[in-house]
C-alpha cells in the first residue's frame, strides 16, 4: 500500500510538529501547508540528514527543501544528538 508510513520515531514526530507549529504561526499559515502529518511521519521514519536524502522523502519537494529543508535537517540533528 503506497499510502501505508513505515514504522517512525513517535519522539520525533512529536518535535517536527512543535517545530511546525511555531514555523506555522510565524507565517500565519496553517500547520498543513509547511508540512503534513504524514510528511512528518515520513521524516520521522526515514530520519533524513542531507538535503539529497531529504527530497527522496515523500512530501518534500524542490520548494520544502528550499524553504525548511536545512531547519529539518538541524531538527533531525538535534534530537539524534
Amino acid at each position: 500500500d503506497p499510502g501505508e508510513v513505515p514504522p517512525y520515531d513517535q519522539g520525533l514526530f512529536d518535535m517536527l510538529r512543535q517545530w511546525r507549529r511555531c514555523r506555522a504561526e510565524e507565517k500565519g499559515v496553517p500547520a498543513y501547508v509547511i508540512v503534513t502529518d504524514a510528511t512528518l511521519r515520513n521524516l520521522a521514519a526515514q530520519k533524513p540528514m542531507s538535503p539529497d536524502s531529504l527530497l527522496q522523502t515523500p512530501g518534500i519537494g524542490p520548494k520544502k527543501l528550499a524553504d525548511f529543508g536545512q531547519e529539518i535537517i538541524e531538527e533531525i540533528a538535534r534530537y539524534a544528538s
